[in-house]
């Protein structure tokens, strides 16, 4: 049967209408998901966000100070004076904790309180000594003149989300404060990078049988042009910059991780 131009032209009429109310009808449905699934991922994290008001973020933040001086075997009461001198001279900003030294006088705990938040630091000796020591170090701690070169000092910090700028301010104050004063007593040969620690975060990799029977530990190695240093594990990331100051980069770096795999 021959249709004419008249009925071919009305088909075909008909047959665009249709396919456009089709296209028009799977349109909205897929702007009204990705418009809602967006509107239902931005309340679970609003609301993540506003638990941490309740739970805390906890990252830890490392750095290392190496002396000049090719060897320094300062006792306990210099680093306690050190710090002691810290406290007197910043008092109306920091408030000192008694101080605990551990593991022969290796390493010291205490916690400060700055701008009304609470930092638990731990200042860990560098040791540097030869096998002979380590030999006797395995039978006899009390025997070693360990020689010191260096400190590290690891900042550990507990805040809620919208609190990140202030804490990494504080840190850097902080940070500063602890760097000059030890510039008083030493020469200071260099500054390790900044590595701030979040954890425990929430990753999965998918990697091959043979990664698994060997037992790696699988890690994503990310590097931005600023040359920050992002290392994220099944359960904690590493963010390492090039200085122990941090910028806005780092801080922007810090909420990413924070919003995709800790909350």
């Amino acid at each position: 049967m021959a249709f004419d131009l008249f009925e071919i032209g009305f088909l075909t009429a008909i047959g665009a209408w249709f396919f456009m109310y089709i296209f028009d009808k799977l349109l909205k449905y897929a702007i009204d998901k990705v418009f809602f699934t967006w509107i239902w991922n931005y309340i679970k994290r609003w609301v993540r966000i506003l638990m941490t008001r309740a739970n805390p973020i906890e990252t830890e933040f490392v750095f290392s100070i190496v002396f000049n001086e090719e060897k320094i075997n300062d006792s306990v009461d210099k680093f306690k004076q050190i710090i002691q001198s810290i406290s007197e001279e910043y008092r109306d900003r920091l408030n000192f904790s008694d101080i605990t030294w551990k593991e022969n006088n290796i390493f010291s705990l205490f916690s400060i309180r700055y701008n009304d938040k609470s930092y638990i630091i731990n200042i860990r000796r560098k040791i540097s000594y030869n096998n002979d020591m380590i030999n006797v170090y395995k039978y006899n701690m009390e025997t070693i003149n360990f020689l010191v070169n260096g400190l590290t000092f690891s900042i550990k910090s507990y805040f809620p989300f919208y609190y990140i700028d202030k804490n990494i301010l504080a840190l850097n104050s902080i940070n500063n404060i602890f760097k000059e004063e030890f510039k008083k007593y030493y020469t200071i040969q260099n500054y390790s990078k900044g590595n701030f620690i979040i954890s425990p975060i929430k990753l999965k990799f998918n990697v091959d049988d043979w990664i698994k029977d060997k037992t790696f530990e699988a890690s994503l190695f990310l590097k931005s042009k600023e040359d920050i240093i992002i290392n994220l594990y099944p359960k904690k990331a590493e963010i390492i910059f090039p200085d122990i100051l941090m910028d806005n980069k780092v801080s922007e770096y810090l909420q990413e991780v924070v919003l995709n795999y800790y909350l």
